[in-house]
């Protein structure tokens, strides 16, 4: 087989110019036969390592990698075969342990560092040296089976030596720790923990995020006859995602004081964050609860639906509507719902139900309300959310991907 890169690229990619020209190393790879998301790990690594082949690769990415534009790469000796994940898992060092991992993400990765041996096209007795890459890799999965693979990789080992050269690995830990300790700090005013006491109603709340920081959101505004409340979860962890928070913050405060309602409250949350905010979406749920008339008037911007345990039931708040920051000029809805003594609300992170156990099975939306509504037995509501973190964490076992939050309202 004796493609060059320019061939590869031939009809492959729809965005050609951009592809070809692009500063990031691109490639794509497909999977024939397409192989089944339900089967094993270890099942579905062999499998991607005897189906995978690749389809395109830009100019970008061969030369990174050390090959000539002209230069065919699927012939290259040091392949034993065109039919493996590339070049690329010829060359990481252990290629079965970060295609675990692959699966265990759901086959999505953002930025992950990989060390790549550099020396792939010498001959064997020459000492191994190793490049860093920055690494993404999008998966294209459709009825559970794994079509294709598209990655962004990035040499980053002239920076990393730079680095290293101007500031000391002890020097980088200590402005980093110093950094999230800021940033947790800031946190702490954008995860309300501590509600205003009512006759009318009590609150309880818990999170935890999956780093030293998250982009979790739980805030309020109190006014005269009702409160404000919103409930987010900003995409991204760290200290980026803590940022954007902030500023939801700010914007929901602004809203709420001028008493917009709870869909134009969301409405002007996307004006003003869309010409801010880069490369992060949010979705939240924004509710007005009456605490008198036992009253809520709810709006949703991508957030899965609150659920009211009501009787022994499990009682879904209807809605969607698209995050913030996906589309201008969106024009959300609301809903109203008259709640009752004895109704339990839930507010959740999607934290709390996509988690895997360690036989690789999804938990779920619907399997995570039967946890809620199995331990709504106990009345006391701390102990109650205790229970239902500590069953995702048995769950889990401890494998948690994402921040963990919680909001309940008990209404007395």
């Amino acid at each position: 087989m004796t493609q060059s890169i320019n061939s590869l690229q031939e009809n492959i990619h729809p965005a050609k110019v951009f592809f070809n020209t692009s500063r990031d190393g691109l490639a794509g790879f497909s999977i024939s036969p397409p192989v089944s998301t339900k089967l094993d790990i270890e099942t579905q690594i062999q499998k991607i390592l005897e189906s995978a082949s690749i389809t395109s690769i830009n100019p970008s990415l061969a030369a990174q990698l050390g090959f000539a534009q002209e230069e065919s790469i699927l012939d290259d000796s040091s392949l034993d075969s065109p039919k493996i994940l590339s070049i690329l898992l010829t060359m990481i060092q252990d290629p079965e342990y970060f295609l675990g991992k692959l699966i265990r993400s759901n086959y999505h990765l953002s930025n992950v560092e990989v060390k790549i041996n550099s020396n792939h096209k010498s001959n064997q007795g020459d000492s191994v040296a190793f490049d860093v890459f920055l690494l993404s890799i999008y998966a294209v999965i459709e009825s559970d089976h794994l079509q294709q693979i598209w990655l962004r990789i990035n040499n980053i080992s002239e920076y990393k030596k730079s680095l290293d050269k101007h500031e000391s690995i002890e020097e980088l830990r200590e402005r980093i720790h110093s950094d999230l300790e800021m940033a947790k700090e800031t946190q702490k005013n954008l995860v309300t923990l501590d509600f205003p006491e009512s006759k009318y109603s009590k609150f309880t709340t818990y999170f935890r995020p999956f780093e030293k920081v998250g982009g979790d959101i739980i805030h309020y505004q109190k006014h005269e006859n009702y409160i404000d409340i919103l409930f987010g979860d900003v995409s991204g962890h760290g200290i980026s995602a803590t940022m954007v928070s902030g500023m939801v913050v700010l914007s929901f405060r602004h809203s709420s004081s001028l008493k917009d309602s709870p869909a134009d409250l969301l409405a002007k949350l996307n004006i003003d964050l869309r010409t801010v905010v880069v490369n992060h979406h949010v979705s939240a749920a924004c509710v007005r609860y009456y605490e008198k008339e036992r009253k809520l008037i709810y709006s949703y911007a991508g957030h899965p639906p609150l659920v009211i345990i009501r009787d022994g039931k499990i009682i879904e708040l209807d809605g969607m509507n698209t995050p913030l920051l996906t589309i201008e000029n969106i024009e959300y809805f609301e809903t109203e719902f008259s709640l009752k003594v004895g109704d339990r609300v839930v507010f959740y992170s999607d934290g709390c139900y996509e988690v895997f156990n360690p036989s690789n099975k999804y938990l779920g939306l619907y399997p995570f309300f039967e946890l809620l509504l199995e331990e709504n037995k106990i009345k006391d509501s701390n102990r109650y959310i205790q229970n239902c973190i500590l069953r995702i964490l048995n769950y889990s076992a401890g494998d948690i991907r994402d921040d963990l939050t919680m909001l309940l309202l008990d209404v007395t």
